[in-house]
């Protein structure tokens, strides 16, 4: 009897092991010593200074993976390079998902790209985390399985709308703005702070991706008085837009997007830059916080190429985009599947790490992250300087 006890015994411990490491073999893009990861993003095209958010997610995994990756699984990430065109995302993505059989999904970058695979991912039971898209049509309704990590465009406008406002005294505002779901939020956003306040934008220039000129634009706005103007479009539009306006002698106070709030725009515009206000979610990369101190570090070690190196906002958004992927594999249970990746993300309240800040998510809301702060430029310095602390939405 005691033998045949032991046997059963053994045979259930057995059974319970192939049942696991099958039920494991069967997740895509996981083994028992790595997670591969796939993302898209704007590697070329116009807004391809934008490609260095994707390619410091691979720094920032390449320092966990030394450090001995997440519960012993090294991460592995796919990157494939959309151009900043919808229908390449969606092409991407499919790839990533048909054929690279990635595990997740992390990223996107873009608020039409995002459009572009949001249905596809919405059929899909593959997790999708760190999205880098702040419009919200993303989120709102939010998509079981898509976790959205840029903070609303809509919110951070009327950050910055507020600002000028009450901090400022200025209350004849314009907007530029990228003529889709990225620009239209901020526009919104611009519009539903002034008229809290009792105010209207005083002119609203919309642009397309494939503009090259912007002479006109900065015209109209100068003809309408605005004393300030949010700016919702790529680093490139928006500093030809802002170059355009330096070289008519109009110098309003710039007010932009945390997605052109990195150093770059002062390289590019120097001077005419100067005391611009921007918006911005992550760590300051340039401050002396543990989080901005370790990120620089990482970027010495790991990353390559000049862009990829640059201390900034683009770089820093890579770590905060990865971060979401990063804290949910901590909290996810084993053995690790899609559906734990899902738990453990519904399971994030006022989750803050080295990057992200007060994350919640709830049945009802998957905008993720929804405060930031703001910086302004010091051209002399070549830097940001935090000027707020964090703002959150107002009621």
């Amino acid at each position: 009897m005691k033998t045949i006890r032991i046997f059963l015994v053994c045979a259930l411990v057995i059974g319970l092991f192939c049942a696991v490491a099958t039920a494991q073999d069967e997740v895509p893009g996981v083994t028992e010593d790595t997670i591969l990861i796939g993302t898209t993003g704007p590697q070329t095209g116009p807004a391809n200074a934008w490609g260095a958010v994707q390619r410091a997610m691979w720094t920032y995994f390449q320092a966990l993976n030394d450090a001995g990756g997440i519960n012993g699984r090294k991460l592995e990430l796919v990157i494939l390079d959309d151009g900043y065109y919808p229908p390449n995302a969606l092409a991407n993505v499919k790839r990533l998902v048909e054929e690279e059989e990635v595990f997740a999904i992390v990223g996107v970058l873009g608020a039409a790209n995002a459009e572009a695979v949001k249905e596809y991912m919405d059929e899909s039971d593959v997790p999708w985390m760190g999205i880098i898209a702040g419009h919200r049509g993303i989120s709102e309704p939010p998509i079981d399985n898509a976790f959205v990590g840029y903070p609303q465009y809509y919110l951070g406008s009327q950050a910055l709308t507020y600002y000028a406002v009450e901090e400022l005294g200025i209350e004849k505002i314009g907007v530029f703005y990228q003529n889709d779901e990225f620009g239209s939020d901020g526009k919104a956003g611009a519009e539903k702070a002034l008229a809290d306040l009792g105010l209207e934008v005083v002119e609203a220039v919309p642009y397309e991706v494939s503009d090259t000129d912007f002479s006109n634009h900065a015209l109209t706005m100068m003809e309408s008085g605005a004393e300030a103007v949010v700016l919702y479009g790529t680093a490139k539009h928006c500093a030809l837009f802002v170059g355009s306006c330096a070289a008519l002698g109009y110098l309003p106070q710039w007010l932009g997007t945390s997605a052109i709030s990195d150093p770059v725009m002062i390289a590019l515009l120097g001077q005419a830059w100067d005391g611009a206000i921007v918006a911005n979610f992550a760590p300051n990369p340039q401050d002396d916080s543990e989080s901005s101190i370790w990120y620089r570090e990482q970027l010495e070690k790991y990353a390559e190429g000049e862009a990829d190196t640059a201390v900034g906002t683009f770089t820093v958004a890579g770590f905060y985009f990865a971060e979401y992927l990063v804290e949910a594999l901590k909290r996810a249970e084993e053995p690790l599947t899609r559906e734990s990746l899902l738990e453990a993300l519904d399971s994030f309240e006022n989750v803050t790490g080295m990057f992200i800040h007060d994350v919640t998510y709830t049945d009802e809301d998957h905008r993720g992250q929804v405060t930031f702060y703001l910086m302004q430029a010091d051209v002399e310095a070549g830097e940001l300087v935090k000027i707020t602390d964090w703002i959150y939405p107002r009621e």
